[in-house]
């Protein structure tokens, strides 16, 4: 996997410098200048879908057992940052916000359950978002064959994200975590067989944590249909969801206002939705990192906007993420420190 991550982390940057290159690197920093110290606005804009998709996860959690708002916030912006900045596939961040909430003792089951289930919403509104694109793609006045090379791309997209979703919430009401522990028993078998070298005894010991792995997975899959039998939690947390899917066309907007260059709201969802989706879609390259700034340049001149400003736009995000994203690795690695020294990090979570 890291030398997956590190192959697309190349290939992302290959891709980068080429666009930049073909565009002209002092056309694209002329561009850039052009909205000035403007550009700094973009992550205070971006809080508000930060928030809706704090509020998303928040609405997963029983309403007795919420965590509190101020470590809920943190352990969001840490996903966000590294997910953001961070080789780890678009899930890291998932799998270490879920960490986080262990380590404060929450109940494991409901920890992972709700980080999971924000992950299926994250992806189905991805399908549903890159749709609503499309929609509003094919209703503007677009040249004809860059239409099509578009409307393929992110219908792509559009398929790819809805089949993981639905297949995400078949396997989680299939016994997800089950299957997983079915599958790991095997190969312990298999490794135990091949070994020979295992008596009776030491077989029947070696077997010991296997019934409390299977166990440990009854629960998490119990923890995650019980989370889905909420259902008026569940739609409310789709609902923000789709919140954050729409504010975000405002740091869109916002961008191309900045570089001299206003769009209509339309216009702007257009160019968020179908660049997240193909951004999602390019998930083995870490950010997106070029496949991005490709997307939406070809969204963007298919709209008439300017390759040099389309790509611009798209380094402006980056800016928003670096300066939003690199404190947020810091402060992460600041609570990592003080977990280790915490007198109470040796207790073990509930469970």
């Amino acid at each position: 996997m890291k030398r997956l991550s590190l192959i697309g982390l190349l290939a992302g940057l290959l891709l980068l410098t080429a666009l930049i290159a073909i565009q002209g690197l002092g056309l694209v920093a002329d561009t850039l200048n052009s909205a000035g110290g403007q550009v700094f606005w973009l992550p205070l804009i971006y809080v508000v879908p930060v928030a809706c998709a704090l509020a998303s996860w928040l609405s997963l959690f029983p309403s007795h057992q919420t965590p509190s708002f101020s470590f809920s916030a943190f352990a969001v912006w840490i996903s966000f940052s590294i997910n953001w900045l961070l080789p780890v596939g678009q899930v890291g961040g998932e799998i270490v916000r879920a960490r986080m909430l262990i380590k404060r003792q929450v109940e494991t089951g409901m920890a992972i359950a709700t980080v999971i289930g924000d992950q299926t919403l994250q992806i189905a509104t991805q399908a549903i978002y890159a749709l609503l694109g499309l929609v509003l793609f094919i209703n503007a006045q677009v040249e004809q064959t860059t239409q099509s090379q578009v409307l393929w791309l992110v219908l792509l997209g559009f398929v790819l994200f809805g089949l993981v979703s639905a297949g995400l919430y078949w396997l989680q009401h299939q016994g997800l975590f089950q299957l997983f522990a079915r599958i790991a028993r095997k190969f312990t078998s298999l490794s135990t067989r091949d070994n020979g070298t295992f008596q009776n005894s030491s077989a029947e010991a070696s077997q010991k944590p296997i019934p409390t792995l299977e166990e440990r997975a009854a629960q998490l899959d119990a923890a995650l249909k019980s989370m889905y039998q909420r259902r008026d939690r569940l739609v409310v947390a789709a609902l923000w969801r789709c919140g954050f899917r729409l504010t975000a066309a405002a740091e869109t907007w916002f961008a191309l206002y900045f570089l001299g260059h206003p769009v209509t709201v339309g216009e702007a969802i257009i160019l968020e939705s179908m660049g997240q989706a193909i951004r999602s879609a390019a998930f083995l390259i870490p950010g997106g990192l070029g496949a991005q700034e490709g997307g939406i340049m070809l969204i963007g001149v298919a709209l008439g906007i300017p390759s040099d400003i389309a790509l611009a736009s798209s380094l402006c995000k980056r800016v928003r993420e670096l300066v939003l994203g690199l404190p947020g690795l810091i402060a992460w690695q600041i609570d990592e420190g003080r977990q280790m020294l915490s007198p109470a990090s040796g207790d073990r979570p509930k469970s």
